[in-house]
């Protein structure tokens, strides 16, 4: 429902949640549709598959902001204690924020984004002042974890 409210695009990740609902014993036909399509993905037609399989599933939209927030959520949790997995969310985070005009909630985190890059490139990190290479992976737990702690 977040890559819905977001306007991801929709391909293998919506394929496979399909599979996954009915492998856990979900008797939807939308569903079953969706879950045997193959590629290559056109995204339109499975989005509209996904769409008419929420449906069918009852299930309501969520606000975008809220979508937002689960979905980066999702995604930090899914990364777990990795630190290049997390790196890498980060930066897709941020580029959220950026696209989303600099969301409030996102913020912090692109800082870290781009004082990551500042360390990388051997400069003063005047996106998040205080941090050093040693420092900066701390900082980014610590904001994942207030985050979380907020949803």
């Amino acid at each position: 429902m977040a890559e819905k409210a977001l306007g991801l695009e929709c391909g293998q990740a919506c394929v496979d949640w399909a599979m996954g609902l009915l492998e856990a014993g979900c008797e939807s036909c939308e569903v079953a549709i969706l879950a045997g399509m193959a590629p290559p993905y056109n995204h339109f037609e499975v989005a509209a598959r996904r769409d008419h399989a929420l449906v069918d599933l009852g299930l309501a939209a969520v606000p975008k902001d809220e979508a937002v927030r689960l979905f980066v959520a999702e995604m930090f949790r899914r990364a777990g204690d990795d630190e290049a997995e997390q790196r890498r969310v980060l930066r897709a985070v941020s580029e959220m924020c950026v696209a989303d005009g600099y969301r409030a909630d996102l913020y912090d985190f692109h800082l870290i984004d781009c004082a990551f890059d500042d360390l990388a490139e051997g400069s003063y990190p005047g996106h998040w002042p205080g941090a050093t290479p040693h420092t900066i992976s701390g900082i980014l737990g610590v904001h994942i974890a207030r985050f979380l702690d907020g949803i």
